[in-house]
């Protein structure tokens, strides 16, 4: 069957056949016919989504987030589900979709790529057709992308000082992107509950925003024990929303007025640093006979099975680090009270750069008086070596 082994084809042959079909509004099969079950599946929520909109209007719908996004196709293909559940609308310019798309960025390399796929996306036409028709339903100023980042997962796949740097990096280079689009850019930020998975103090989340990156929008996941912690009491949800609402707003006006830098030098440095951090977690979780030590060590086997997510603990079943998703991955570290994901490679990263380049180090000691970034990861290194000190590092309040 032709386009059997679409999933094998590359970006470029997949492009030609999402761009024809995207051309017409003809739909793959009629309304009454049999899909195949995972197909079926895909297209009944888009249906149900239809029916919703059509009942009680397109605000209680919300993007659809496409997860491991690697390539614009990825994103186009959507185009192509929401054709056949007829939540498209033919316009004089063409085909619009009727509910926004959302790239979701997780790994390291994803992340790496992400503005280019973007640009890549919003460069199809039936992309900004659809940004245009979703503007003015909303009635909106300008056109808005969101893209959704992960720090589970980029945490997962090359530990926390490169998910934070790179992550950091995305953000600037998606800015960039829908800068030269002409469009705004609304990022929504996957954070989790515990460290590991890129919690932390709100008002500190959003003072470490690179700059360019906030403008009075921004959306954020609360999960876990943290809706307990924050909503279950109505006075601290009303104190936490308050200083969310409160500190997008600051950050705002501060970012328009003059945004904060740090010099290339010290981006050098950090770089370097997560690029050392990284090889030194890869070379932790893949090594021999990791994987035995992980399921021994860790009382993952009885997460896997106890059904209390929101989705299956792996993506498809194998039983490499890989296949594992970010949320049983760290709750079974919390649950042995090793705190891996928390910290490991930081230590080398920083051991190395004192060691090596003292005079670096000591910029690096002082930015971090100055630079929202840097305290987060000096905290994280003196409490998980007990070296060098708060002070050193240049960290004040480090029990904050």
């Amino acid at each position: 069957m032709d386009g059997a082994d679409y999933l094998e084809w590359p970006e470029h042959r997949k492009r030609e056949l999402i761009d024809r079909e995207l051309g017409s509004p003809r739909p793959f099969a009629v309304s009454s016919a049999a899909l195949p079950r995972e197909a079926e599946a895909s297209v009944a929520v888009l249906r149900l989504a239809r029916e919703w909109s059509e009942k009680h209007g397109s605000g209680g719908v919300g993007q659809f987030i496409v997860s491991m996004t690697h390539a614009a196709s990825d994103l186009l293909n959507v185009y192509l589900l929401a054709r056949e559940a007829g939540l498209v609308s033919n316009t004089a310019q063409g085909l619009v979709c009727e509910i926004p798309v959302t790239p979701l960025f997780e790994t390291i390399e994803d992340l790496e790529n992400s503005g280019l796929v973007l640009a890549d996306f919003l460069a199809h036409p039936m992309t900004m057709r659809t940004l245009r028709h979703l503007q003015e339903r909303e009635k909106r100023a300008r056109p808005v992308q969101e893209v959704m980042i992960g720090y589970s997962d980029s945490n997962k796949d090359g530990g926390i000082l490169a998910s934070h740097w790179y992550l950091r990096k995305a953000q600037i280079r998606l800015a960039g992107v829908a800068r030269e689009a002409g469009i705004e850019l609304r990022f929504f930020h996957g954070r989790g509950g515990t460290i590991g998975r890129g919690a932390g103090p709100t008002h500190v989340f959003l003072e470490s925003l690179a700059p360019g990156t906030l403008h009075g929008e921004i959306r954020v996941t609360e999960q876990g024990e943290v809706i307990a912690q924050k909503y279950a009491n109505r006075l601290t949800a009303a104190t936490h929303l308050e200083r969310l609402l409160a500190g997008v707003t600051r950050w705002t006006l501060e970012q328009e007025r003059e945004p904060a830098r740090i010099p290339a030098a010290m981006e050098d440095l950090f770089e370097a640093a997560a690029l050392t951090s990284r090889r030194v977690y890869r070379e932790l979780i893949e090594s021999d006979g990791f994987v035995e030590f992980f399921s021994q060590a860790t009382p993952l086997d009885a997460i896997e099975c106890s059904h209390i997510g929101s989705r299956p603990a792996r993506r498809t079943g194998g039983r490499s680090i890989d296949d594992l998703r970010s949320i049983p991955w760290v709750f079974s570290w919390s649950q042995a009270r090793f705190n891996l994901p928390g910290w490991y490679g930081i230590g080398s990263a920083f051991q190395q750069l004192r060691d090596g380049e003292p005079r670096a180090w000591e910029s690096v000691t002082k930015a971090a008086r100055e630079w929202p970034f840097c305290p987060t990861f000096c905290t994280t290194w003196n409490s998980a070596w007990r070296r060098p000190t708060p002070a050193s590092c240049g960290v004040r309040n480090p029990g904050r």
